[in-house]
């Protein structure tokens, strides 16, 4: 792809990965690994014209919960299920534009805000290095010092909570 000088990559995450899932820590690990593996590689990426991007649905209308013998989730039992369509046409949009983190559905974005904020009331302040001014507020703001989940929504920056 950087030879080509042009490619997308798609990584399928998941809510997960946003918080931590007792009596499923290899899934949400695993998907968590999936969302930092796809920061850095964007990173690593940023000088080229490939671009990365994590895909992040919730619980989605599949198969998966059945087959895993896990109808009994919470997650699963509670949840509105995405259709698969509607997860992955935010998957690709999201890539067509260049987004690093696509959360799809109202839903899973109110909660992983919520979870953001809730975790960021625990977290000490970032360095000023990993702040960044957002070009809404015009102030600088880091994903460690969010004070209100309506400004992680509402805010353009960081990308990853966006579509």
């Amino acid at each position: 792809m950087i030879r080509r000088q042009s490619g997308s990559i798609l990584n399928t995450a998941s809510i997960a990965g946003f918080e931590p899932g007792p009596r499923l820590k290899a899934y949400h690990s695993t998907k968590a690994f999936l969302l930092s593996w796809s920061e850095a590689l964007a990173h690593e990426l940023s000088d080229t014209p490939v671009t990365v991007t994590a895909l992040c649905p919730g619980p989605t209308d599949t198969d998966f919960f059945p087959k895993a013998d896990m109808e009994d989730v919470r997650g699963f039992q509670q949840a509105s299920l995405m259709a698969p369509q509607d997860v992955a046409k935010a998957g690709y949009e999201g890539l067509m534009e260049r987004q690093l983190f696509v959360v799809s559905g109202v839903m899973n974005k109110a909660l992983v805000a919520a979870r953001s904020c809730s975790r960021n009331q625990r977290k000490p302040a970032s360095t000023p290095s990993s702040t960044r001014k957002c070009p809404r507020t015009n102030k600088h703001a880091s994903a460690a010092t969010w004070t209100c989940c309506s400004e992680l929504i509402s805010c353009p920056w960081p990308q990853r909570y966006r579509r």
